[in-house]
């Protein structure tokens, strides 16, 4: 959903992701995407981890904002069956309706100031 739009390179997203969870008990950084060949996609990876782990529950976690585009996504009756979606209200923006047929559970959290599309905040060393 991101081609020809300027994102982060792959390595430094995934060295974000793996600081943002640094010392959480229960979550990894992970490189399936990265290591994949050719265009990726949503279902794919979690048909990929739910191979390497049967018996996970697998949530999908979005802003409200971008469930109304998920049945536009490839495959998404197959995502569909396969997650619940975590969606994420945020303070920002008024909370939209869960999507119809999908498993959903709520998460509310403060706005952080962080974008997969937009640029990256400056580093402040310490």
């Amino acid at each position: 959903m991101k081609r020809g739009r300027e994102l982060a390179p792959a390595e430094a997203r995934f060295e974000m992701v793996g600081a943002a969870i640094d010392g959480v008990e229960g979550l990894e950084a992970s490189r399936i995407e990265i290591d994949r060949d050719g265009p990726t996609y949503t279902v794919d990876t979690v048909e990929a981890l739910r191979a390497e782990m049967p018996h996970t529950e697998v949530f999908l976690i979005l802003g409200s904002d971008v469930a109304a585009s998920l049945e536009s996504w490839h495959r998404a009756d197959a995502l569909r069956a396969a997650v619940t979606l975590a969606l994420v209200d945020r303070e920002d923006a008024a909370p939209t309706t869960a999507p119809v047929g999908w498993r959903c559970v709520r998460v509310h959290m403060p706005r952080l100031d962080v974008s997969s599309t937009g640029p990256a905040p400056a580093h402040r060393g310490g």
